[in-house]
């Protein structure tokens, strides 16, 4: 088995082959990379390439089939999982290596579990960007949850929540709405509609002035779920629902 890699070396990002792959360690596994991404981590590092070591294998973010490990559960074996860019070793790419590469070794701790139906829909691959999800699942079971946007990543969100929640309304504020959104289980509707409060709200749009609106439609008991990407333009909102009112924010 060869393996191809992208690698920072030289200054440059180069193709680089290992035979055989790396031994594994304890709790990795060695993986197919189905679809690797470049993100947000890579475009940064290219661009501050000082930041990187000599002969690092890039990709922080994809989707791959576990084909063996070591002392970890049999059950992931050949099963398909999204890579998250952040773990117990650090951020893929920049401090371990990633997984732009045919064949990479990966730490369990950075692998979702995903259905096999993910291979069907590429856009999926981009829930590594939102891999806080597994965080907000914990708190959303059985709880009214409202999210307000309607981009891309509103619509995975509600896709990997919604069957899980006793009920998900989507808030929109202009009328550009993703079209799958439209085809899921939820009640779509204006944010200045809205006529009821939320046990927790998850802002997904840029604009603090926007997000602020929300504020009316959440209990001093509600929980306010902010994307890390998101917690310094919407800080102002942050500090004027944990101190006003009280409540719980979640990052």
């Amino acid at each position: 088995m060869r393996v191809n890699c992208l690698v920072f070396s030289d200054g440059a990002i180069n193709v680089k082959g290992l035979y055989p792959p790396p031994p594994l360690s304890e709790s990795y596994v060695l993986a197919k990379v189905l679809r690797a991404i470049i993100g947000p981590i890579e475009r940064y590092l290219i661009t501050h390439p000082y930041m990187l070591s000599s002969d690092r294998v890039l990709g922080s973010q994809g989707l791959i089939r576990v084909i063996e490990g070591v002392n970890v559960d049999s059950r992931i074996i050949s099963k398909l999982f999204i890579v998250k860019p952040k773990g117990p070793k650090g951020t893929l790419g920049l401090d371990v290596d990633g997984i732009l590469c045919n064949y990479a070794c990966i730490h369990k701790d950075y692998l979702i579990p995903v259905p096999q139906t993910v291979l069907d829909k590429p856009q999926y691959t981009l829930l590594s960007e939102i891999y806080w999800l597994n965080k907000l699942l914990k708190i959303v079971k059985g709880m009214k949850v409202l999210i307000i946007g309607t981009g891309l990543i509103s619509y995975l969100t509600s896709w990997f929540i919604h069957k899980y929640v006793s009920e998900l309304t989507i808030a929109y504020v202009d009328d550009i709405v993703v079209r799958e959104i439209r085809d899921l289980p939820v009640e779509l509707k204006r944010l200045s509609n809205l006529d009821k409060s939320f046990d927790i709200v998850i802002p997904l749009m840029n604009s603090p002035l926007i997000t602020r609106l929300s504020i009316k439609y959440i209990s001093s008991k509600s929980v306010i779920a902010i994307p890390p990407q998101l917690i310094s333009r919407l800080m102002p909102l942050i500090l004027d629902f944990s101190i006003l009112q009280n409540g719980q924010v979640i990052v």
